[in-house]
């Protein structure tokens, strides 16, 4: 998770999944693969992301899991700041993969 300062000392967090070396991450262009965090780097956050290690999956192929499960729900067309974002994507895939939530804390505007 990367911080995103906001005004009046609010913060919101740009968040995505690492599988092996691919990030997964949803934007205004949909679920995009990626190597590395890049969409963290791209950011340019100050002192770099936080990785969580949440576990490892029984599922062979992660990545294909997480694209069937939500592409449908997770078009660019449904991409909005404030209800369904990156934040709402990371949490849905780490419950599709791992049967967990994503922290509220990374989720809250």
């Amino acid at each position: 998770a990367v911080s995103l300062n906001g005004a009046a000392g609010a913060n919101a967090y740009h968040t995505s999944i690492l599988i092996g070396g691919d990030e997964y991450v949803f934007n205004r262009a949909g679920i995009v693969t990626s190597p590395w965090l890049r969409s963290h780097a791209q950011l340019g956050a100050c002192g770099g992301p936080r990785v969580v290690d949440l576990g490892e999956t029984c599922d062979a192929e992660p990545g294909r899991r997480v694209h069937e499960a939500l592409s449908s729900e997770f078009s660019a067309r449904a991409y909005d700041d404030r209800h369904k974002n990156c934040n709402t994507f990371t949490d849905c895939a780490i419950f599709v993969l791992l049967g967990l939530r994503l922290d509220p804390a990374y989720a809250e505007l």
